[in-house]
């Protein structure tokens, strides 16, 4: 579920009070309890009836959707997401949900657009903006790939995949001071990111400050000794490879 958070947040049509919609409830936080728990054949059965019962439950087709695509089936997917834009069109998770699965297909034009549509509707929709950003890089568009991961800092100071997805940028840029700012960053908030420190000491090779490499290859060391191993024989070659990974 890295990828897509379903909305808790309950539609208006299922706050209204009666047996129907909080049985509805109930098997769609049953459909929830599958899908966290991997039994994802559980969890279509369930999110399945919750449509049944109440056709304009759009989280239920998110839900499905999301099923879906944990058993593999994108094109179902993609068709049982759409869904919930009839009911709800404006549904910033299921925007964000939808360009993920374009992701997946290669379709990284739809994919453009789902995620803009998931920051049209929720401006500070951070995890959107961190994929908009990738999606840059891939257009060759780097003053907007750099604001979009910025934005992504901005609306979620702590994201993680945020500030280690600005540090590889910039480490590919050759904006070198701004990549070891990036990957401290990084570290600050998640101190044991192995690919976070091998990627600030390859910053530090590409600045010529050997003995800082070598001092990042030891806390490496403490946390991944494989990838130490790597990282020490590219200090000793004196060769920077590319970043890892970007």
């Amino acid at each position: 579920m890295r990828w897509y958070n379903i909305d808790y947040d309950i539609s208006p049509a299922i706050t209204q009070e009666g047996d129907g919609d909080l049985r509805t409830k109930e098997i769609y936080d049953r459909g929830l309890e599958y899908l966290a728990a991997g039994k994802y054949e559980d969890a279509i059965r369930e999110f399945k009836q919750a449509t049944k019962l109440m056709p304009s439950f759009a989280d239920a087709y998110c839900g499905l959707g999301l099923a879906y695509t944990k058993t593999g089936k994108l094109d179902e997917a993609i068709i049982t997401i759409k869904q919930a834009f009839t009911y709800r069109p404006d549904y910033p998770e299921a925007h964000y949900a939808l360009g993920h699965l374009f992701v997946e297909q290669k379709q990284y034009d739809k994919a453009f657009d789902s995620f803009e549509m998931a920051t049209r509707y929720n401006p500070k929709y951070a995890e959107a903006y961190l994929e908009l950003g990738h999606l840059y890089v891939r257009r060759v568009k780097f003053d907007a790939a750099k604001n979009s991961f910025k934005k992504a800092i901005k609306y979620k100071p702590k994201y993680v995949d945020a500030h280690y997805a600005l540090g590889l940028f910039n480490l590919k840029m050759n904006r070198l001071d701004e990549a070891v700012t990036s990957f401290k960053s990084t570290m600050k908030y998640k101190p044991d990111m192995a690919l976070a420190h091998y990627n600030l000491a390859l910053v530090y090779l590409k600045k010529d400050d050997r003995d800082s490499a070598l001092k990042v290859c030891e806390t490496v060391k403490g946390i991944d000794a494989q990838l130490a191993e790597k990282l020490l024989e590219v200090i000793n070659s004196q060769e920077t490879p590319p970043s890892s990974t970007f």
